[in-house]
């Protein structure tokens, strides 16, 4: 009987060897499964984190070089191409290895596991509210200003499958015309920068080549020559300052008109987009916003500039006009 019972005490201990065994190699093999399904899914992300900050720089450098090619994708073609339906991808062509935007997704296998990624991007128009600030509605839309969302996808993951990545984009490169030294009417000529030359005028006086009103009893006011930005593409006007010197009671006041075409049409409006309104500052040397929506792409431009004398019959100088653009 002793040794029966021997017996049966070591089949169980065999029997609940071999589950403990079970249970410790089922153990072992789930955790090296899930190991190995983190570490694929570890990669995955990473390679679509990387083609999407690749693409993001490649948008911010286009940006940089050619504004309009993100305004107006895919290149200059039109400005309502915008939002998710709207998918846009970026090219390297071997011909001139300069990063290029074309219609549509593309497909990538970065990584030598097989995968397939395709990513795209889309662009969104950006609204700004009375502060400056970017909001999520309302607001005026900033033409200088816009939002890249770079999407990534792939297969056999769901959890952090489309990554997606956004950035803003905003027209950094500036440019500045001085006008000054008037001297000679000239209402045929388009100039690259300045010589002299205005339009037309009326009550002005021009003393050492300055802008004063002649009877400083009356307002007075002056039309630019037209100016070339020399970019083709068209540029966005940013701000219009004045040099010169007034007294508490005068006023010095501009409205601003721009277009593609050097013979215009010329339409001379102020901070509200009409004829209603001006762009104005208390004191000279101060950059004064021109509101970039209405002057906006635009190649050339002209300023009209409004004087009104003191009370006491002084009249304001004017001896520069500077234009901020943005190529």
């Amino acid at each position: 009987m002793r040794i029966s019972t021997q017996k049966g005490q070591v089949l169980a201990e065999v029997l609940i060897a071999v589950v403990i065994a079970g249970i410790v190699i089922g153990g072992i093999a789930s955790t090296i499964g899930t190991s190995l399904i983190t570490s694929k899914r570890t990669k995955q992300i990473t390679a679509a984190t990387a083609l999407a900050q690749e693409d993001t720089e490649a948008i911010k450098s286009i940006a940089s070089s050619n504004w309009l090619t993100v305004y107006c994708p895919p290149a200059d073609s039109g400005c309502g191409n915008k939002g998710s339906g709207y998918p846009y991808s970026i090219v390297l062509p071997e011909s001139d290895r300069t990063w290029h935007v074309q219609s549509g997704e593309a497909t990538s296998t970065p990584d030598a596991g097989g995968v397939v990624y395709t990513h795209y991007f889309y662009l969104d128009n950006v609204n700004r509210g009375g502060d400056g600030g970017i909001v999520g509605s309302g607001g005026t839309e900033d033409p200088s200003t816009q939002k890249a969302t770079v999407v990534v996808t792939w297969s056999g993951e769901s959890e952090t499958n489309p990554f997606t990545m956004s950035e803003y984009l905003m027209r950094v490169t500036s440019a500045s015309f001085r006008d000054f030294n008037w001297s000679f009417i000239d209402d045929q000529g388009t100039y690259t920068y300045s010589q002299g030359a205005y339009s037309t005028s009326s009550n002005i006086a021009i003393p050492s080549s300055s802008i004063e009103l002649q009877e400083h009893t009356l307002d007075g006011s002056l039309i630019s020559s037209t100016f070339d930005t020399g970019v083709a593409a068209g540029a966005a006007f940013n701000s219009i300052m004045w040099k010169g010197e007034k007294s508490s009671n005068s006023s010095v006041r501009f409205r601003f008109a721009s277009s593609n075409s050097s013979t215009g049409p010329w339409t001379f409006i102020g901070s509200d987009g009409t004829d209603a309104s001006y762009y104005g500052s208390s004191s000279p040397n101060v950059a004064i916003p021109i509101t970039t929506f209405y002057h906006n792409n635009h190649q050339y431009f002209r300023y009209k500039i409004y004087l009104h004398p003191s009370d006491d019959n002084q009249s304001p100088t004017v001896t520069d006009v500077i234009i901020g653009y943005s190529p």
